[in-house]
């Protein structure tokens, strides 16, 4: 793969419309999941039958990976790819003959996490986003909080050096489908060689009899003790979906878990994500609201009420 890439598409749908709309399952995530590895081991593979942001995310870090020199796509798929910012993400000129075009404000391209200000500054045009979901106030505050937490994950537990494959995030809102997927991505340490290496031997002990996916979204669940929302965000990300009817996916190594609402499910895969792959969906129409998840969550160590602006 290191001069050409090749991928070969069937009739499908693609993410700019809002007609198909419907929340992310385990079994789209694991098919792509085969792509991609299909895509490393014979530079093709097939695309998902609707493109999502967790798709052009994973999509990118796996070309850049394998130093793509070259991505032949489809011209439907390719002017869409390119609005998303591909080619940019993998470090590839994009084509000329398109225009990039967002004048209606529903999704930020592929955008890579180089530094804490730069996940501020994406975390910030995810709620442009929001603003025109019609979200209340809270609601868009409170995504900007649990945004923020997940892509600083990409510095804080990570283990990614200079030079290194930085995180990615991308993000798309579809009015019909009242449904905002936000989708962060690194191939970085893992989950569980994070927990496996935390600082206080609890974890360490659970982490080798747990799914790592699972264990990492529950409350105080940590790999870094140290002062700041560490061990939160992906507890508080959990907590926000099964309050909003929205989905979650979490996937690490072989391991990985899908919340929907307020059940869930996890498990081991033949074919997973080196690195850590998460997608937040959200309904639109419905609560989101970090006051309700603290609110309802025993004393947090270390905090005061001031600290979540209550």
């Amino acid at each position: 793969m290191a001069k050409q890439v090749g991928s070969t598409f069937h009739p499908c749908r693609f993410g700019e419309s809002d007609y198909f709309m419907r929340q992310t399952t385990p079994a789209e995530v694991d098919y792509w999941l085969q792509n991609l590895h299909s895509l490393q081991e014979t530079r093709e593979c097939r695309a998902p039958e609707f493109f999502r942001p967790f798709h052009f995310v994973s999509l990118a870090l796996v070309l850049k990976a394998n130093k793509a020199g070259r991505i032949e796509l489809p011209e439907a798929v390719k002017r869409y790819a390119t609005r998303m910012h591909l080619w940019v993400a993998v470090g590839l000129r994009p084509p000329h003959q398109f225009n990039e075009q967002n004048s209606e404000g529903r999704f930020v391209p592929i955008e890579t996490l180089r530094s804490r200000d730069l996940v501020n500054d994406c975390s910030q045009r995810v709620m442009e986003i929001a603003a025109k979901a019609n979200l209340s106030q809270e609601a868009k505050e409170s995504l900007d909080i649990a945004i923020s937490e997940l892509m600083d994950n990409c510095f804080a537990h990570a283990g990614i050096e200079d030079g290194g494959l930085h995180g990615l995030a991308c993000a798309q809102y579809w009015p019909r489908g009242n449904l905002l997927q936000v989708a962060i991505a690194d191939m970085g340490m893992g989950v569980r060689a994070s927990l496996e290496n935390a600082d206080k031997e609890e974890t360490r002990d659970r982490a080798k009899a747990e799914n790592c996916c699972n264990l990492a979204t529950q409350l105080h669940t940590t790999s870094k003790s140290e002062k700041g929302h560490a061990g939160y965000g992906l507890a508080l990300s959990r907590q926000l979906v099964a309050n909003n009817g929205g989905t979650m996916g979490l996937y690490s190594g072989s391991e990985w878990l899908h919340v929907a609402g307020t059940n869930s499910q996890n498990g081991n895969q033949s074919v997973g994500w080196q690195g850590t792959l998460v997608l937040l969906e959200f309904d639109t129409t419905s609560v989101i609201s970090t006051q309700k998840v603290y609110q309802a969550w025993p004393q947090v160590r270390g905090y005061s009420d001031d600290d979540f602006d209550f």
